[in-house]
């Protein structure tokens, strides 16, 4: 049995639910910061009550039950610090506390790692700038428009606000200026604007001990690794075929298709975490699972493969009528029908070849003026699909994609799709001198693309 204690009068009155062992005493604590309700993490904190580890769920400040205005990213340091000093002083605490969460939660805890026995970091959203461009700059749009419209200025979530007003207006999204599209959409969004011009976050280091969980099809894959890599205390990462929600990706010959969250993964957290708790010396390393949680290997790049591409052509690109992104490891292969794209593939595979790295593709590109190049990495299989790995975007004809972990059979072939856009997922660029997200006017650009290579870190 588990014991919960709820209404509790932490630091400026923000909403907190505690899940304790039955034994009574103190304990040690997870501490969860969440945006997202802390009624979603009660069946989650009693089980690892009835572990014998303690639970701390607490809504961020101005959402949920807590009270104040939520400006995302700005107060949760200081809110975070103030519980983290509170919790030891309470008679069910033993001052061990162990900052855990996901996304935006990963975040909050990461603000106070100094102050924690330990961090658990899953898919880590670590700032404004982070969620709304790609590294290279580009700016994100669908993602930013629906976590924007679902949960920023507000204090519940408007579950499917987006998709409702796209059924309604399904070119809501091509409004321009691109700034302008939440009164197209009629919602009103203060902060949309300047989410994009936010200025990235530092990166986190600690020397309290990190656990980093990393999704191989989730948005901030990177963002994990480079967190973990660059912490200065006892790390170890765990990179397994997790969407965002750490649902699971199964791909199997007939694609993709989505399992439940793994009870394999959740393992590696308890284990870690009683570790830590004990005062045993943390892992440092990696453990990247290959297509699914049964198939384990550790550390990255240790060699080099390139290949080249066979493919080269001429097309404009009309932002009128964008080349379309793809969400996930699904099939792209009906994309290559399309006017506004390069197709290059590799020979067929002559064994197999387990890739643990960040593929870069690298061409020889002419473009008439400003503008994007896209590059989308896919796996062509013999039945003619091809299953999309990964995607980048810059102005340069050389481009770093997100790391990829898969184990390819021999006959297959590696596929990278180029092109000018990447929408809705990514905003448009107008391909002229003017600010992508103001800009008004698009015009066509006339592109040129030979001499495709892919490199390729393997395992």
């Amino acid at each position: 049995m588990t014991a919960l204690l709820t209404d509790l009068a932490a630091p400026d009155g923000l909403a907190c639910d505690v899940v304790l062992p039955h034994a009574s005493g103190r304990h040690p604590l997870l501490v969860i910061r969440t945006p997202y309700g802390k009624a979603r993490h009660l069946a989650e904190a009693h089980g690892w009550a009835r572990r014998g580890i303690g639970v701390v769920v607490q809504d961020v400040r101005g959402r949920h039950e807590s009270p104040g205005t939520w400006r995302p990213y700005e107060t949760e340091r200081a809110d975070g610090l103030a519980l983290a000093a509170w919790l030891p002083g309470q008679p069910w605490c033993d001052g061990r506390l162990i900052g855990y969460g996901s996304s935006y939660a990963a975040f909050c805890a990461l603000q106070i790692a100094d102050s924690l026995t330990g961090v658990i970091a899953a898919v880590p959203a670590l700032g404004l700038r982070e969620t709304t461009r790609e590294p290279a700059g580009p700016a994100k749009l669908y993602s930013h428009a629906w976590w924007w419209s679902t949960y920023a200025a507000c204090r519940t979530e408007r579950t499917g606000l987006l998709d409702l007003r796209l059924a309604d207006d399904p070119q809501a999204l091509t409004h321009l200026p691109v700034t302008g599209i939440p009164e197209r959409l009629g919602i009103a969004l203060p902060g949309w604007e300047a989410a994009w011009n936010a200025a990235p976050e530092p990166a986190p280091v600690s020397r309290t001990p990190l656990l980093a969980v990393a999704g191989l099809y989730d948005p901030f894959l990177d963002a994990a690794i480079d967190l973990w890599r660059g912490w200065q205390g006892p790390a170890e990462l765990l990179v397994g075929p997790w969407q965002h929600d750490l649902g699971l990706i199964h791909r199997d010959r007939n694609g993709a298709r989505p399992l439940l969250h793994p009870e394999r993964a959740s393992g590696f957290l308890t284990a870690w975490t009683t570790a830590v708790l004990s005062g045993e010396p943390p892992r440092s390393g990696a453990r990247l699972a290959v297509e699914s949680t049964r198939d384990w290997i550790e550390g990255f790049g240790e060699g080099r493969l390139e290949l080249e591409l066979k493919g080269s052509g001429a097309f404009t690109a009309d932002p009128r009528d964008p080349f379309p992104s793809r969400m996930g490891p699904v099939d792209v292969a009906g994309d290559a029908d399309r006017t506004d794209v390069v197709v290059a593939v590799s020979e067929p595979l002559a064994g197999d070849l387990t890739v643990a790295g960040r593929p870069r593709i690298r061409f020889a590109g002419t473009k008439d003026g400003p503008g994007d190049w896209v590059a989308r990495l896919s796996e062509e299989r013999p039945d003619g699909t091809a299953i999309q790995l990964g995607h980048a975007l810059c102005e340069q004809a050389d481009l770093t994609l997100p790391t990829v972990v898969h184990r390819f059979p021999a006959g297959t072939r590696l596929r990278a799709e180029i092109a000018a856009h990447h929408f809705p997922l990514h905003v448009r660029h107008p391909h002229t001198d003017t600010d992508p997200l103001i800009a008004t006017v698009l015009r066509p650009s006339r592109r040129e693309v030979s001499d495709v290579r892919l490199t390729l870190e393997t395992a």
